[in-house]
């Protein structure tokens, strides 16, 4: 489906990439992904930023997925990016009404790193939390930003990005790095998502480390529909073949 926004702004669609639980080999969830009809989502992203119609486009996504995952209801979670301006704006009170078909509960909010967080987010977290919504934290071996994140935030979750990943699978340094992230994530009660897993090797890792979900290629690339739990199978659906329209 082709979503057209008012006049000057990129029309887009919405694809979603399952995210397993390592544990009992489910679908848990899906990541909503925006894709642009001519660009890349970071340039329509920079583009409606200087517009100023940045919180305009979020919103629309967030109603999109919203009403998708209403209809699809069987339990799974839907994570869905925001930048930090949108997170925040009169304390996500926007956001949260164009999310509202949608229980609090079944929503993750991934707080992206496109723009610097703001001074007052650590505040604005916890009136999401108190909502019932779960945040989310991503590229955490990115550097300072991101475990600044993690201190205002006090995310639910974890995502580890697929360069740490890629590297404690070549390197015991950076099996190192990996451990240490999921031992912070333990100790403030946060879950893990290894993102971008293609390859075998790359799965049995995170399975051995303790990392609690997965998504990547190997489980399942973006498509435009929503798979059910019922439809994902881990011993027979591997390497893509989940996928029908896929983006």
């Amino acid at each position: 489906m082709q979503i057209t926004l008012h006049q000057g702004i990129e029309p887009f669609t919405i694809a979603y990439q399952p995210i397993i639980d390592l544990r009992r080999n489910i679908i848990y969830g899906h990541e909503a992904l925006i894709r642009p009809k001519t660009c890349k989502p970071e340039d329509l992203i920079n583009k409606v930023t200087k517009q100023g119609r940045l919180l305009e486009l979020e919103l629309s996504i967030c109603s999109i997925v919203a009403k998708q995952f209403s209809r699809k209801n069987d339990g799974s979670v839907a994570f869905i990016n925001l930048t930090p301006y949108s997170f925040t704006y009169n304390d996500g009170e926007e956001i949260m009404k164009a999310l509202s078909p949608f229980d609090p509960a079944s929503i993750v909010i991934e707080v992206t790193e496109a723009i610097i967080l703001s001074k007052d987010i650590s505040g604005v977290a916890k009136v999401w939390h108190d909502k019932g919504y779960r945040l989310a934290v991503d590229d955490i071996s990115q550097g300072y930003s991101r475990l600044s994140a993690v201190a205002e935030l006090m995310p639910d979750f974890i995502k580890i990005d697929r360069p740490c990943i890629t590297g404690a699978v070549k390197l015991k340094s950076w099996r190192k790095v990996l451990e240490s992230i999921i031992n912070m994530a333990r100790n403030i009660g946060a879950k893990t998502i290894g993102e971008g897993i293609e390859t075998e090797k790359e799965k049995e890792l995170v399975t051995e480390y303790g990392v609690d979900f997965a998504q990547g290629y190997y489980f399942g690339i973006p498509s435009l529909r929503l798979l059910t739990k019922q439809e994902f199978n881990l011993s027979s659906n591997k390497n893509c073949d989940l996928s029908r329209n896929v983006l």
